[in-house]
């Protein structure tokens, strides 16, 4: 019966390992393969986005104390937000921040509020209101739906809906349903 040699043994000639060569290549492989997914998990936490409210709250926070020095526990006392989300947010900027419990988060305030302002030069415009003389016209999502969807009295199933058009819809029904509550508990 032929031994398998073990590492040790074709290496150094020692005693024998407790992996043969055959499970030394694939525990190599298996460590190259998640040095691989943890850069790819690492890679996917650089790209994430920072919340602007979370953002917004510290640099806040970070302002108004009087104290020369801030850390993330006192910081979490003052704004009310647990440490451990401070510091993930804060992470972006000094990944110490996770390690060192200490760190001082003062010394970021130019870079939180640089990032504030990057964020607030890519925000979206608002979205316009449905306002109700809009929906005057329509006492319900039937009369909605029969003056845009019919054409000579037939449905017209091809006709896509804009995202306004949906909204209106969603208001209507919602302005029924209210009324049909209402009528349930007068009577």
């Amino acid at each position: 019966m032929v031994e398998q040699l073990t590492l040790n043994q074709r290496v150094e000639g020692s005693s024998p390992s407790r992996f043969t060569i055959n499970e030394a290549a694939s525990l190599r492989r298996l460590f190259v393969c998640c040095c691989l997914l943890a850069r790819k998990c690492y890679d996917k936490l650089d790209m994430r986005t920072s919340n602007i409210t979370l953002l917004k709250k510290i640099a806040h926070g970070l302002r108004n104390t009087k104290a020369k020095f801030s850390t993330a526990d006192m910081l979490a006392n003052e704004i009310g937000i647990m440490p451990e989300k401070i510091q993930e947010a804060c992470a972006e900027y000094n990944p110490l921040v996770k390690i060192d419990f200490g760190f001082d988060l003062k010394g970021m305030l130019p870079l939180i509020d640089a990032r504030l302002s990057e964020l607030a030069a890519q925000a979206k415009p608002a979205r316009k209101l449905i306002t109700k003389k809009k929906i005057a016209p329509y006492n319900s999502v039937v009369e909605f739906i029969y003056d845009r969807m019919t054409f000579g009295g037939i449905v017209d199933k091809t006709l896509t809906l804009k995202d306004d058009e949906l909204r209106m819809i969603r208001r209507l029904a919602g302005d029924e349903l209210k009324s049909r509550r209402a009528q349930t508990k007068n009577k």
